[in-house]
């Protein structure tokens, strides 16, 4: 087919199309024998089980002494930009190391980074003591997360010592409820059963002792057996005014039991509709008998109730871990909401077990008092540093201030601007005029500040760190642009991020060039396999990496180490070359077919067009002998004027007829249609049983009738089909359907 192809294609695009086949990978590569290949696999395998486990050992002994080079050489403490710490930190932490010793060396330099960040934002170095306490936040919040695991056991065995006869009796009581209210919804009460149904209603309302409805049932029982109101009157009160007050009897007994419920799960318990649960909540509330809590945008209702003393002990003290939660660290932010997930359920318990929770209350307080009174410690230290760093950023903003132009040129001016003059006018514009610039120029000093000290950011965050709006600060922020005092470094949450020029200092370049070769290196580590057996397209993955640690491995040996690492990193670069060679010199001989296109990622490739500056001068403005048609059965009357003056043959009317086409299309578009064939399609879908999902081969000839196909590989884009078509069904795209192309390429290769 190919071949065929190849004669009614010019010679250019034929030598075209051939160098597509070669890139799309259809010629094979020389052979080797499978003994060959196995015998050359063999050698290297003996050759990569020692490398491996040496590597392994060797990122042991390298992240050990990268740990100990950083304490004693105080490096972190000479980092002024703390961008650098948490690039690192992030993508260090991102590592999921499967070897013991790797992870625990991993965590020991994570812990040495977090703890230099958390110095960063909350302390100034003068503060050696309150640093101190910063660091034992994340320590404290375990200790109290082991405590609330406790106390959280104890209510466990406390709830479930309650006994299977009580449970059972609250279910009884529930379904004699249930059985009343529906027995009062859809019964006739009569004569027979009413000294019967009194009997239960009084027997129910002592049980759930719910005073509203014992009262009112006692009034009305109490005036109809007097004779005061009349039966048709007592069974109207007992469906509507009794049944009501039974289903707010049941809904506070489920509230005491259970705890805080939506709408939803006290129905799913009570069995009686949200509507009339939700009518009797509102009476409730009105009584001020419930109160409503909102979690998570859903509403839960409760009873008023006595909170046990265990329960506004915790409640009261996660409050104060809540309201610190903006000033921690990122482990100590996710510490913490475990916390209040626990600390949530553990709340729960104690108002399903009432009273009954406060027989651990003064152990629960013991268990938590010491971690919750050093986090309280913890916690004003923190204010207290956060205070001292606002203070230390408002006097970078008046060195800022005063190194910017216009209050210098105040000073250099002072004797000419405070001569004695009578003008009050002007004494009174240069008031004003000191008094703006001061507030303008401070206002960009402390944007100016801020930033050097705690690196880049977005204007929403300089908003909430100067209580400036946004608005002033973008003008703030132009201003500053413009003079190239700030830069715009990217985007985060579509805001734009700011920040001010910085070059690294040699010891945070050194720092940067470690971990990037060390992340680099370890992520091509962890994709090797430590199986020893493997095959062709294994040997290719690990040649891949092996490449990455080799280069990784180069850069780490040009940087200045002690001559015991260096030796080592020597060492690991012979094995690394040596396995290295073995796996290039294999690939080399490999039997294998060049990649493929996928064609999933191919596009259309728009025309190039002419310059604009000589696009009146030239015509067509476009590539020539190149382009894309486009058919519009809408409009197409099947006429074969196309195929007729097609000179490459590359449009034909083939006959068939895409029904399906018909079916799919709107009511809009039938009515743009000519009236004779729109009357057709209406009829032909109108007598259609259901709608076709193929084309349908038609009579040769069929006048009216057919499909237009084009071959985009031998069609030269001369547009004479667009041109001769009465209906403009075809169109001209100045675009190359390279994927189609490829397509039938590869299809016919």
């Amino acid at each position: 087919m190919w071949k065929m192809f190849r004669q009614s294609i010019s010679t250019k695009r034929n030598l075209l199309y051939e160098m597509i086949i070669k890139l799309a990978g259809l010629e094979k590569r020389i052979q080797l024998s499978e003994e060959e290949i196995n015998g050359r696999l063999s050698s290297i395998q003996k050759i990569y089980e020692p490398f491996y486990h040496s590597f392994t050992q060797f990122l042991k002994e390298f992240l050990v002494y990268i740990e100990s080079y950083i304490q004693d050489s105080q490096i972190l403490e000479k980092i002024e930009n703390k961008e650098i710490l948490e690039t690192i930190y992030e993508d260090f932490k991102g590592i999921e190391f499967q070897d013991i010793r790797l992870k625990e060396s991993q965590v020991n330099l994570l812990k040495l980074l977090s703890n230099r960040i958390q110095q960063w934002r909350l302390s100034i170095p003068a503060i050696k003591k309150e640093q101190k306490k910063v660091y034992d936040i994340e320590q404290l919040l375990q200790y109290l997360l082991t405590g609330l695991n406790t106390i959280d056991k104890k209510l466990g065995k406390i709830s479930s010592s309650k006994s299977e006869a009580q449970l059972e009796e609250f279910n009884k009581i529930l379904e004699e409820s249930r059985n009343i209210i529906a027995f009062l919804t859809i019964s006739e009460i009569n004569t027979d059963n009413i000294e019967e149904l009194i009997q239960r209603i009084k027997r129910i309302n002592n049980i759930l002792g719910y005073k509203k409805a014992s009262f009112s049932f006692a009034i009305i029982s109490r005036n109809f057996k007097s004779g005061g109101i009349s039966l048709q009157r007592f069974q109207k009160l007992l469906k509507t005014k009794i049944r009501a007050e039974l289903i707010r009897a049941i809904i506070i007994l489920i509230l005491k039991t259970y705890g805080p419920l939506s709408l939803e799960q006290m129905e799913e318990k009570i069995h009686i509709e949200t509507k009339d649960l939700l009518k009797n909540c509102i009476v409730l509330l009105d009584r001020k008998e419930l109160t409503i809590i909102t979690q998570e945008q859903v509403n839960y209702f409760d009873v008023v109730r006595e909170y046990p003393q265990l329960y506004q002990f915790i409640s009261k003290k996660i409050r104060l871990l809540e309201k610190n939660l903006q000033n921690l660290s990122v482990l100590s932010k996710s510490l913490i909401n475990v916390i209040l997930s626990i600390s949530n359920q553990i709340l729960e318990k104690i108002l399903k077990l009432g009273a009954e929770s406060d027989k651990i209350y003064d152990d629960a307080v013991q268990i938590l008092s010491n971690s919750l009174n050093g986090l309280e410690n913890a916690f004003k230290s923190v204010d207290y540093l956060i205070k001292l760093k606002e203070q230390r950023e408002r006097i970078g903003a008046l060195i800022e201030l005063y190194n910017m132009y216009r209050i210098k040129m105040v000073h250099e001016k002072e004797p000419y601007l405070i001569e004695d003059t009578d003008d009050k006018d002007k004494r009174l514009q240069l008031k004003n005029f000191l008094s703006n610039t001061l507030n303008t120029d401070f206002e960009r000093g402390l944007v100016l500040a801020i930033l050097r000290d705690r690196g880049a950011l977005t204007i929403r965050e300089l908003a909430e760190l100067t209580n400036l709006s946004e608005k002033k600060l973008l003008k703030h922020i132009l201003r500053l642009e413009k003079k190239k005092l700030i830069i715009n470094i990217g985007t985060k949450n579509n805001y734009f991020i700011y920040d001010v020029p910085r070059t690294l200092a040699p010891v945070e370049k050194r720092l940067q060039d470690i971990f990037q070769i060390l992340s680099a290196s370890v992520h091509a580590y962890l994709a090797l396999p430590d199986t020893f057996k493997f095959d062709l397209e294994l040997l290719r993955k690990i040649s891949k990496q092996l490449h990455i640690i080799r280069d990784q491995i180069s850069k780490l040996h040009a940087l200045d180490f002690g001559s015991e690492i260096r030796r080592k990193i020597q060492s690991q670069l012979d094995r690394i070359n040596i396995l290295t060679k073995e796996c290039i010199e294999l690939d080399e001989i490999l039997p294998k077919t060049r990649r493929k296109f996928d064609l999933t990622k191919l596009a259309t490739i728009p025309l190039p067009h002419i310059d604009t500056e000589y696009a009146d001068l030239m015509d067509p403005k476009y590539l020539v002998g190149f382009g894309d048609i486009e058919w519009d059965i809408r409009k197409c009357l099947a006429c074969a004027s196309c195929q007729e003056i097609c000179p490459e043959t590359a449009v034909y009317l083939e006959n068939e007829w895409n029904l399906p086409a018909i079916f799919q299309m709107s009511e809009d578009e039938l009515r743009e249609l000519p009236e004779n064939r729109r009357k057709l399609f209406q009829l032909i879908r109108k007598l259609a049983i259901k709608t076709p999902d193929q084309p349908i081969r038609i009579p040769r000839n069929a006048l009216g009738f057919g499909n237009i196909k084009y071959n985009p590989l031998i069609c030269i884009a001369c547009r004479k089909c667009e041109e001769r078509c009465p209906n403009d069904a075809l169109s001209f795209q100045e675009r190359w359907n390279f994927p189609e192309i490829l397509r039938i390429l590869l299809k016919e290769g």
